[in-house]
């Protein structure tokens, strides 16, 4: 099929978010490369073409190729990088940083194709996912002394359901190529999330869960201060029916002194991002807290 589609690398452990789409959600940390409100490896990708397999025996697979349609930022291009059919740089989120060229180039994150694909195992209780996306020709020119590379990210999830409850855990990595001093690359680290629903009875669910983004190499404008960060989310859900729910999520954001993500980065209506100055810098180590309250409808 053709369109605009969630990546296979999103929608493997998507299941394993209990808040998604509130201020709690996964992608606030995981997905996300630098923190701001752009989860760069876990968002809707249009002009896609994607296949879901059927399963095999408990296997099925995911998978996914964008032609981000990034002209070369030349003359002979007329500058228009833009992706054809798109007001936004491919590899942005809109609204967020980035997501607009600068001098009709598109040199913050922009690539040229993506390709993403999921091995999903389900067997009784348990879940398991593996994926895999890489972003070619990225361009980070924008970056203090930065580079056009390829930049890519692979994770590994497990979950599981025993008495009304579902364990998750995903271990994710990111990795950029071509050479760059450390003190500025900061697209390369470690992240970890762990989600708990426990059913309560009464149509009723408690949620939690922790995500953590390990500390990067450096950064172009923060160098190689501390740039982890903790997020914690608790949450009710009330089932009204099958298709109907209710809920109120609670999330709290640390960061370190180097940070500066946002809460609610993967799709909630308005981010709760770090702050920023007159000319758009980041104010880097803040704390951000917020409560979402909500109601979901599946058809």
């Amino acid at each position: 099929m053709i369109g605009k589609y969630d990546t296979p690398y999103k929608r493997a452990t998507a299941m394993m978010d209990p808040f998604s789409g509130s201020v709690g959600d996964y992608n606030s940390v995981m997905g996300n490369t630098a923190g701001e409100s752009r989860p760069e490896f876990d968002f809707r990708m249009p002009h896609s073409i994607f296949y879901d397999s059927p399963v095999w025996n408990g296997f099925s697979v995911y998978a996914l190729v964008s032609p981000g349609q990034k002209l070369n930022n030349l003359p002979d291009a007329s500058n228009y990088a833009f992706p054809q059919g798109e007001k936004i740089c491919s590899g942005s989120t809109p609204g967020s940083s980035g997501s607009t060229p600068n001098g009709n180039v598109c040199n913050d994150g922009a690539f040229k194709t993506a390709a993403s694909i999921a091995l999903n195992y389900q067997a009784g209780p348990w879940f398991s996912v593996i994926s895999y996306e890489r972003h070619n020709s990225v361009d980070r020119t924008s970056d203090h002394f930065g580079i056009v590379a390829d930049e890519s990210a692979a994770k590994v999830g497990l979950s599981y359901h025993f008495d009304g409850n579902q364990l998750s855990g995903i271990y994710e990595k990111f990795f950029r190529g071509g050479t760059i001093a450390p003190i500025f690359n900061e697209r390369t680290r470690d992240g970890y999330y762990v989600s708990d629903v426990q059913d309560l009875g009464h149509r009723t669910d408690f949620m939690f869960a922790w995500a953590h983004a390990g500390q990067t190499s450096g950064s172009p404008h923060f160098g190689d201060m501390d740039d982890r960060v903790n997020m914690t989310s608790l949450g009710l859900k009330y089932h009204y029916d099958a298709q109907t729910a209710l809920y109120v999520v609670a999330a709290l954001l640390t960061e370190g002194a180097g940070a500066h993500y946002s809460l609610g980065a993967g799709g909630h209506g308005i981010p709760v991002a770090s702050p920023r100055s007159d000319t758009g810098g980041n104010f880097p180590g803040q704390r951000l807290d917020a409560i979402s309250v909500g109601l979901q409808y599946a058809f």
